[in-house]
């Protein structure tokens, strides 16, 4: 499984069907707009390989503010985590907030992307850059029987 927390509509929709139409996928993704429903499906109990979570949030809420809370539970340390952003790596601030590289690192953090690297590909760019990123975890491999 692969959860998804994008507060863009458009944005989650679009790499929902992506990853779920793609044929060397064969993933369920879980789609969340927001912490809390990211929050709650946790806790329901999926079990995702990959999350893949946007930095910039609705109002303050942030990427970062998800993986610290995802440590503070103790929850899917194994899963592997990739922030997307439009922000530049070198220059991340939300709402007047600094947030640094080695801050999300410390949270649990294993990739960042800058979506506008991966968007001037197009879709097959965004896909397959999300496919290398990801090759260890299994995301565009089979499941196994």
């Amino acid at each position: 499984y692969i959860l998804l927390l994008e507060d863009n509509d458009d944005f989650r929709s679009t790499l929902t069907k992506l990853i779920e139409t793609d044929s060397t996928s064969r993933r369920k993704v879980f789609a969340a707009g927001d912490l809390n429903t990211a929050l709650k499906l946790i806790d329901d109990g999926i079990q995702p390989s990959v999350i893949l979570i946007d930095l910039k949030l609705e109002g303050r809420r942030t990427g970062l503010d998800f993986l610290i809370q995802l440590q503070e539970r103790g929850a899917l340390s194994t899963a592997k985590k990739i922030v997307l952003s439009d922000l530049s790596r070198d220059d991340i601030s939300i709402s007047g907030r600094r947030i640094s590289l080695s801050d999300l690192r410390s949270a649990g953090m294993d990739q960042y992307i800058e979506k506008k690297s991966i968007w001037s590909e197009g879709t097959e760019g965004y896909l397959s850059l999300l496919a290398s990123e990801t090759r260890t975890t299994g995301l565009y491999n089979r499941p196994q029987a």
